[in-house]
């Protein structure tokens, strides 16, 4: 299966069941997952 997992999210209310799937992931032999969690400032107004 996959050594390492990148988990990209916005911490929507759709992006809450991926870790579920990620924990199965791990039990399977996943080595090392990644949460990345990026802000795009282009939306704000400053």
């Amino acid at each position: 299966m996959f050594r390492k997992i990148l988990y990209p999210t916005d911490f929507s209310d759709c992006a809450t069941k991926a870790p579920g799937y990620v924990k199965k992931l791990r039990e399977v032999g996943t080595e090392e997952v990644v949460l990345v969690h990026v802000i795009d400032l282009r939306e704000k107004r400053w």
